[in-house]
């Protein structure tokens, strides 16, 4: 029901808490192209790595549980 935020974009993702003020935050947000992320890599980090420390720092800072869903793909 939320719109969809930018998860690289800590000032969006920051607004979006303040909006919503969640109490738990289910981070599902991935590049997930396995064999893309070979050679996207900085998307790729930016997604999965940036995207997921501003979900969490926001997350923290307003005091929600966070759910992070990942795979063990390696």
């Amino acid at each position: 029901d939320l719109p969809e935020i930018d998860v690289t974009d800590e000032k969006s993702v920051k607004n979006c808490f303040l909006r919503v003020a969640p109490d738990v935050v289910i981070h599902a947000a991935a590049f997930t192209d396995v064999d893309g992320a070979e050679t996207e890599e900085e998307k790729a980090f930016a997604v999965n790595f940036l995207g997921t420390e501003n979900v969490a720092k926001e997350a923290k800072a307003c005091g929600a549980k966070m759910v992070y869903i990942s795979t063990d793909y390696g």
